[in-house]
């Protein structure tokens, strides 16, 4: 259908999207846990886990963010909307947002896996949380790296958290 190819279906689309692969980026290693005997993963799994999980998630709160500026521009100047928001800078925003979540997700998993692990390697969740694989690392930087980790985070996430308030 020609008209649901407005750019809130185009940002609902992308929406949809980061967050179902949101879900299936933590959902099969918890059923494979559940359902064997042997709970391990390999450090290879974790560290695509951790990516993953954090690209789409920061992809989510992308797409949230332009979404408020789509609807700021719809009602804040509803004449040059069709200018404003065409179909090509839509598209164009949903790519930066799927860029940016990327980005964010390369860094701070590279930045995490780059820490020396030490001690028992053991981490009692299903999943591969950034804060478990901290405390598991040993040396000088690790509480650099975990004050680096909660700042990019915390930026990033309240920064799209102001825009999308800014928006309203």
């Amino acid at each position: 259908e020609h008209r649901l190819h407005t750019p809130m279906y185009l940002f609902l689309c992308a929406l949809s999207i980061s967050e179902i692969l949101f879900t299936v980026a933590a959902t099969p290693r918890m059923l494979a846990d559940m359902l064997s005997t042997h709970h391990s993963i390999t450090f290879v799994a974790c560290a695509s886990q951790m990516f993953f999980s954090f690209m789409f998630g920061f992809t989510h709160s992308f797409l949230l963010m332009i979404m408020g500026y789509d609807r700021y521009v719809a009602i804040c100047h509803p004449l040059r909307y069709n200018m404003l928001m065409s179909t090509r800078d839509c598209a164009r925003l949903v790519s930066w947002c799927w860029a940016g979540g990327s980005v964010m997700g390369m860094i701070l998993t590279l930045i995490v896996f780059h820490l020396t692990f030490c001690g028992s390697n053991e981490i009692h969740h299903y999943g591969c949380h950034v804060f478990a694989l901290l405390k598991l690392a040993c040396g000088k930087e690790t509480a650099s790296v975990t004050m680096g980790v909660i700042l990019v985070c915390v930026t990033a996430l309240m920064g799209c958290l102001f825009l999308i308030f800014l928006s309203y």
